[in-house]
């Protein structure tokens, strides 16, 4: 009899001490988004992308929204190369110490909950003889509206991976991007075999090492997008082009084109109307349990694209970007 009234007494205990620790549990503290835009049309050359600036606007404004909803700061950086006359003598104009400088700044800044979202739109290199394996970026000259230089991707990564709090998500919609992802089911880099595995880092990548990375105006069909990849008319309204990756990653997002009108200002004082908006937050095909995460924004374009391949970093975690459990 004693026996079981001290068994009783330990269940009622250890009951209450559950029920104390779950109502004394704190929700994770909400994080603030830093957002990096990295976009260059290369207006001036005989080398232009249409699609560019449209990507990482729609992309700065579905991510702003979400915050709204969700309830998180986000704070935006641009650096752009954008249209005829840009500025060109700009710390924000995106040259390779430029970015590399603008990243350092932005990680150091971080705080352990803290998300810094860095995406690139633009040029990959082809594979050569002087580089075979391509992919890293084209970016800037400063003082120059015409020239590109080599920002390499590795630079980036080893910079990253020194990341102390927060997490990084580094997405790249450009061709042959995928060299810089683990390869499945290896999980080894393919080029950079000095960067180690660092689970605050997240790579998402628009191609394999062996894609370009395709535009298209979405306003068509899909067979007319695909006989118009990179020689359509910019200024045809019917022709509101995308880079294919980012055009899924907004759906993933719950991005609706054509859906009411916003307006977005970049560093340069650049206007730029938006069509498009997430309508209703219950219709985002990525958000599971109440949380949007990587894994599933990725699984998301793997599902519903062809003629490319996106690749990301597999590892035990996956990044929340979006939760209503903060």
């Amino acid at each position: 009899m004693k026996n079981r009234l001290l068994l009783g007494i330990m269940v009622i205990l250890l009951t209450m001490s559950v029920i104390s620790c779950e109502l004394l549990l704190e929700k994770p503290a909400k994080p603030t988004i830093h957002a990096l835009f990295v976009s260059l049309d290369y207006y001036n050359t005989s080398i232009r992308l249409n699609g560019t600036i449209r990507d990482a606007k729609e992309i700065e404004s579905a991510l702003s929204s979400l915050s709204t909803h969700f309830t998180i700061e986000m704070e935006t950086t641009w650096m752009l190369q954008e249209g005829e006359s840009p500025s060109v003598s700009s710390l924000l104009y995106p040259t390779p110490s430029n970015i590399l400088n603008k990243i350092e700044e932005l990680k150091s800044g971080l705080t352990e909950q803290d998300i810094l979202f860095i995406y690139y739109s633009g040029h990959g290199y082809d594979p050569s003889e002087s580089n075979p394996i391509g992919g890293d970026l084209a970016v800037a000259v400063q003082e120059s509206e015409t020239a590109t230089s080599t920002l390499y991707i590795n630079d980036v990564l080893n910079l990253l991976n020194t990341i102390q709090r927060g997490k990084v998500i580094f997405v790249l919609d450009s061709c042959y991007s995928g060299n810089f992802v683990p390869d499945y089911p290896t999980g080894y880099p393919l080029i950079n075999n000095d960067f180690e595995y660092n689970s605050r880092v997240f790579v998402l990548s628009a191609s394999s090492k062996d894609n370009v990375s395709y535009e298209r105006p979405i306003f068509r069909t899909e067979y007319e997008s695909q006989l118009y990849d990179y020689t359509v008319d910019a200024d045809d309204p019917r022709n509101h082009i995308h880079g294919v990756f980012t055009d899924l990653f907004l759906k993933g997002l719950g991005w609706h084109h054509g859906d009411g009108t916003g307006e977005v200002i970049d560093s340069a004082g650049v206007l730029t109307t938006i069509d498009g908006e997430i309508v209703d937050t219950s219709d985002i095909p990525t958000l599971r349990n109440g949380s949007i995460t990587t894994s599933d924004i990725y699984n998301y374009i793997l599902t519903n694209i062809s003629r490319q391949t996106p690749m990301t970093v597999s590892g035990p975690l996956d990044l929340v970007l979006f939760s209503e459990h903060w």
